[in-house]
């Protein structure tokens, strides 16, 4: 065989020798070839279309997983958020309110142990004004007894 001048290492049509016995076979097989080709490529095709519809619903389904896990994940942590920051000034509300109802306790005991001890003390300076001077009470005159009323009020509050 002659190769052709261009640059293909193929024989060309011209150079290549046919045989007319084979020649109707050769396009009935190329035409069968090029069916089943185009049977395969349309088979191929639906394939394709089959893998790539199957991936998009997986692709989907996904995509709604992982907005689920998202959410899921946001509302867990924002309740969780929630209960701690509640326990955390539910506990400083009860420590709070303790501790001031306590120091407002003992003001009150403190007032009223103070006011007993000044009425205590004026009764006493009453009754043993009374023995010294021997008066019988309810009948005792006691001097100055307005600015020793006085003193002892401001001390009971």
């Amino acid at each position: 065989m002659k190769m052709a001048d261009s640059s293909s290492p193929y024989p060309s049509d011209a150079e290549s020798p046919r045989r007319p016995d084979h020649e109707d076979n050769m396009d009935a097989s190329c035409s069968t070839v090029s069916d089943n080709g185009g049977q395969q490529s349309a088979d191929k095709k639906k394939a394709d279309a089959a893998l790539a519809e199957s991936e998009t619903r997986m692709v989907r389904i996904l995509r709604v997983v992982v907005m689920l896990v998202l959410v899921g994940t946001a509302v867990l942590v924002s309740a969780l958020a929630y209960f701690y920051i509640k326990n955390d000034e539910d506990a400083a509300f009860s420590s709070n309110f303790y501790g001031l109802s306590h120091r407002l306790v003992q003001g009150f005991h403190t007032n009223a142990r103070r006011s007993l001890q000044a009425i205590d003390g004026f009764a006493t300076d009453m009754a043993s004004l009374a023995k010294m001077t021997g008066q019988t009470w309810p009948n005792v005159t006691i001097p100055d007894f307005e600015a020793k009323a006085t003193h002892a009020r401001s001390i009971a509050g």
